[in-house]
């Protein structure tokens, strides 16, 4: 009756690999990264690494305060030449892969 699992005839491999091959189907999938936030906060701890206010790093980027502040709190996403900018002027890397169509200002 259980012939079709036993390792003597070789399918027990086959028919183990399936089931994680399923199990790993229908696990949920992994969180998606929420983008704006997680930009602002890297941001925000490369400022604070550096002791910086957000006036002093507004100024070094040619930004408004306000546009920081939005940025840091994960409100607002800058537009991708801007990105770069940010990467330049705080040696970070962005991962601009989710940017899509994100960008407010």
């Amino acid at each position: 009756m259980f012939g079709y699992f036993s390792i003597k005839n070789n399918l027990y491999p086959i028919t183990f690999g399936f089931c994680l091959l399923f199990v790993a189907c229908i696990s949920e999938p992994a969180p998606k990264m929420d983008w704006p936030n997680d930009l602002g906060e890297q941001i925000r701890l490369e400022r604070q690494r550096r002791a910086w206010s957000q006036e002093e790093l507004a100024e070094g980027l040619g930004i408004s305060l306000e546009s920081l502040r939005l940025i840091e709190a994960g409100r607002a996403t800058p537009i991708y030449e801007k990105l770069d900018e940010i990467e330049a002027f705080l040696g970070i890397k962005i991962d601009k892969s989710q940017l899509d169509s994100l960008a407010t200002f």
